[in-house]
């Protein structure tokens, strides 16, 4: 008797031990929601997600209660849709109006951009913004080469080692004098491990051009050119895992696809765009040709892209004169559908491809265990209905959820800013 007298006191204290336990904390529960798994190309409904620290901790079948943890923050997703949040992968931030532009980005559900054509003072701007949970991270080019550098190779050497100090991501090329000045850029972006992207050069033998650290070819720059599409280079460089950013909204309006009371009356224009800027806007507009041959090849060389290799295909709203930051990518996600890319391909463009393009989809891109919470809810299916993708109930990034409300209030702020601007 003695002895089952110390098991059951044993017992009794291995238990309140148990029960004594400190409960691990999680930072926010996303309850019963539906997951958009976009790479697995499906919906996982009834799903809980626990999030700590700013990472997936959990994903489980909706239960009623978490008794193991402590809860801080718990919202009720039921008839929601959570999937990762958009990347942009080709804008440009007018200089100085940084701190307006990059909130819309956010405030569209848009979490990490790539800025193409970068002035001197860029590389501040990563500092000055990296701590604000509102603005979306950014992936720097470097000023941008064109066939005016006519520099040696230790004149390049000296520049590109400059880009390392200054700690941009990458170089943006528009164009080369001749093939002597990029080996010489090819050498010193290998030297200092600074990845390339930009247009296809005409002018540089292919062979010389396959040898670059190009990572991604902006506009489908140099495939198309007199009105005629060169669909044996495109394949020889989708053969080579060379991404494409093909930017087809901006060639739908500067190809003057769109009519021009359906361009000039966008709502966006009116909300955020500055009168006299709009005024020179609409001026342009009106004076351009129509040009359904370009865009036509530019979509057939899309549809070649995604009969073959669809994971090349990313997103670039490219934010610009006549496109509005933040609202331009999902006019782009528009046309790749033209184009006939399939729901999820599309939503891959904007999310696991990109990530996969600069090289951190081990660390977001998908609503996986481990990675990074930067997640969308939104109010209906993306995958129905393409425009579901503004329909935005709230976002997480940064381990902090902004519900529509503070969205709202964020894009109101830009207005507020936009509209006293002189320039663009």
């Amino acid at each position: 008797m003695k002895n089952i007298g110390v098991i059951l006191l044993l017992l009794s204290a291995m238990f309140a031990a148990v029960s004594c336990k400190e409960k691990e904390t999680i930072d926010l529960l996303i309850s019963n929601t539906s997951i958009i798994s976009v790479e697995n190309e499906a919906i996982e409904e009834n799903k809980d997600i626990l999030i700590k620290e700013g990472k997936i901790f959990g994903i489980s079948n909706h239960k009623k209660s978490y008794n193991a943890y402590t809860i801080k923050e718990k919202i009720n997703a039921e008839g929601k849709f959570v999937m990762p949040s958009l990347i942009d992968m080709h804008v440009h931030i007018p200089d100085g109006l940084s701190k307006t532009i990059l909130p819309m980005y956010f405030a569209n559900g848009i979490s990490l951009v790539r800025s193409m054509r970068a002035v001197d003072s860029y590389s501040k701007i990563k500092e000055g913004l990296s701590d604000k949970y509102y603005y979306p991270s950014i992936y720097f080019s470097s000023p941008t080469i064109s066939r005016k550098l006519d520099f040696d190779s230790e004149e390049v050497d000296s520049l590109f080692s400059k880009y390392a100090i200054d700690g941009y991501d990458f170089t943006k090329i528009l164009s080369v004098k001749d093939s002597t000045v990029f080996k010489n850029i090819v050498t010193s972006a290998e030297k200092y491990n600074i990845e390339l992207a930009g247009h296809y050069l005409p002018n540089i033998p292919k062979s010389l051009f396959y040898k670059a650290n190009y990572k991604t070819v902006e506009h489908l720059g140099g495939f198309i050119h007199n009105d005629s599409l060169d669909l044996s280079s495109l394949k020889e460089f989708i053969t080579r895992n060379i991404y494409m950013c093909p930017t087809l909204n901006w060639y739908y309006i500067s190809d003057k696809i769109i009519e021009e009371n359906q361009i000039l009356n966008k709502e966006e224009y009116s909300r955020f765009i500055p009168n006299n800027i709009l005024e020179i806007w609409k001026e342009r507009y009106i004076s351009k040709n129509k040009n359904v041959t370009d865009y036509t090849n530019r979509i057939k060389a899309v549809e070649n892209i995604n009969a073959v290799a669809p994971e090349l295909i990313i997103a670039g709203g490219d934010s610009n004169i006549y496109i509005v930051p933040g609202f331009g990518l999902y006019d782009e996600l528009n046309r790749l559908e033209d184009a006939g890319l399939s729901p999820f391909q599309i939503l891959k463009t904007a999310t696991v491809n990109s990530a996969k393009c600069l090289n951190i989809f081990d660390k977001t891109g998908s609503v996986d265990i481990g990675k990074e919470a930067s997640l969308l809810i939104l109010n209906e299916n993306p995958i129905m209905n393409l425009s579901s993708l503004k329909n935005i109930y709230g976002i997480f990034y940064k381990n902090r959820y902004s519900d529509r409300t503070t969205l709202d209030l964020i894009l109101k702020k830009s207005i507020s800013e936009l509209k006293k601007t002189d320039r663009w």
